[in-house]
């Protein structure tokens, strides 16, 4: 049962006649949105958010192994969305989505303990000149299809990618038997 759709049907002039002694199924929502606890953050917020509106601002509702967990404000679930995004934001990079200067930090740091490895430093010749002419927006797609180009050579597990940032990318390797193609 939610609290504004219960007092929108008790606070009317008859509304506690009504509905006093009455089952509760009367006033609740049977359709309230319920989501486990282990559900992606930004997930629940779409849901939420695609809910009709007299239901868009009812609480959402957490259970853990089939028992209710506890109960989450839209408000409070939008301000965590926002959290996580700040979050994500200071360790990717946002043009391109790929893992910026603190996540390669410590994946290099984390090669010192491997006795074989690749670093591959990716430096677009004459952007600087690119950018000049064709303006920053141009520059900023010409950024983003390199780092689709080499996110379709280099993949994940076999390759880390990450983007310095500018036109300056990275690619660490777990051996050092890399061809130029």
């Amino acid at each position: 049962m939610m609290r504004a759709r219960f007092f929108q049907q008790i606070g009317t002039q008859y509304g506690y006649n009504l509905y006093m002694g009455r089952p509760v199924e009367l006033v609740m929502n049977a359709r309230a949105l319920v989501v486990d606890y282990a559900e992606q953050i930004t997930d629940v917020s779409v849901l939420a958010m695609n809910r009709s509106e007299e239901e868009l601002y009812d609480l959402v509702l957490i259970t853990a192994e089939g028992v209710l967990f506890g109960a989450v404000s839209i408000r409070r679930l939008l301000l965590a969305v926002a959290d996580v995004r700040a979050e994500m934001a200071i360790f990717m990079n946002p043009l391109t989505g790929l893992p910026g200067n603190r996540i390669i930090d410590e994946r290099l740091y984390q090669l010192l303990q491997l006795d074989y490895f690749s670093v591959l430093y990716i430096d677009l010749d004459h952007f600087k000149s690119y950018n000049d002419s064709y303006g920053f927006k141009m520059g900023d797609q010409l950024i983003q299809a390199t780092a689709n180009l080499l996110r379709k050579l280099f993949v994940f597990p076999e390759a880390f990618l990450g983007h310095i940032g500018g036109d300056d990318f990275i690619v660490i390797l777990n051996h050092h038997e890399f061809r130029h193609v």
